[in-house]
């Protein structure tokens, strides 16, 4: 069943380079393309068919209009692969298409944000791996003012330091995928609403100790829930034990991990380097 279910899911992956579509006809490709590079459709026999819908080397426009993708994630470093009729293509059967631009430096980004912007009119969930300006697009009414969007820059700041805080203060044994997936979850719950309302879909760098704090405490719990701790910490021991007259419930648990974690955060505090001078009075 898991051997099925990875092919089902492996098989909505369509990897294009600067060549076009990967497929198994690919004369050089990598060992991790493998898995999602079979795309021959097979006739009664069990033989490839005649009129196969895709080629190796397809393009990226002929692979959203055939495929009707509903995310496009740039991991290329081709810059401008996402063309304005690539966009436009995958909007026209996609009411808001995903679209990751994750290449940098900015000369390298699949598209940029005012261009994803303005071909889609601003129903597009965006992100990308460079900085860009907040673009303004013009009022779609008459009556209606002009919006302004913001992109968000997709960094692995916002999971890394989170998931290794959670590692280390529960003593977890091994690190799993569960522990990504979490982390995930919970950063998509950092994200405040008036933020995705303007386009973000990442949390404010200004936040960034409070989400890799709330990061650290998913996935320490999820190491607890799994069963990864050879012996719970002390001091988690401990403050469970001082709140004994609390239901032992997911919130409690999940409030014990974050006074944990929160103990084990560093706070770059340092003595001045220089000291002050008083006068004699």
């Amino acid at each position: 069943i898991r051997d099925r279910y990875q092919r089902r899911v492996r098989g909505q992956f369509w990897l294009i380079d600067d060549k076009g579509l990967v497929t198994k006809d690919r004369e050089r490709k990598e060992p991790t393309h493998q898995p999602f590079v079979d795309r021959l459709r097979l006739d009664g026999f069990g033989n490839p068919a005649e009129d196969q819908p895709l080629r190796n080397g397809s393009s990226l426009e002929e692979v959203v209009r055939k495929v009707k993708p509903t995310i496009l994630l740039g991991l290329s470093g081709v810059g401008g692969l996402f063309t304005e009729r690539v966009i436009r293509e995958m909007k026209s059967h996609v009411q808001k298409p995903i679209i990751f631009a994750m290449s940098n430096p900015t000369d390298l980004s699949e598209c940029t944000a005012e261009q994803v912007y303005h071909w889609t009119n601003g129903e597009v969930i965006f992100a990308s791996g460079s900085p860009f300006a907040p673009v303004t697009l013009p009022s779609q009414h008459g009556d209606s003012e002009p919006v302004t969007l913001f992109t968000s820059q997709a960094n692995n700041m916002f999971i890394f330091p989170g998931v290794g805080l959670g590692i280390v203060s529960s003593g977890a044994a091994n690190v799993t995928d569960s522990m990504f997936y979490v982390a995930a979850k919970e950063l998509a719950h950092c994200v405040a609403e008036e933020d995705l309302k303007k386009g973000k879909i990442f949390p404010r760098i200004s936040d960034i100790r409070e989400v890799s704090k709330r990061v650290a405490t998913a996935v320490a719990r999820q190491a607890e829930d799994e069963g990864l701790i050879d012996s719970l910490p002390s001091a988690l021991l401990k403050a469970r034990k001082e709140g004994y007259d609390q239901e032992m419930n997911d919130s409690f648990v999940d409030r014990s991990w974050a006074w944990l974690v929160s103990n084990m955060m560093w706070w770059p505090e340092y003595h001045p380097a220089i000291q002050k001078v008083y006068s004699g009075k």
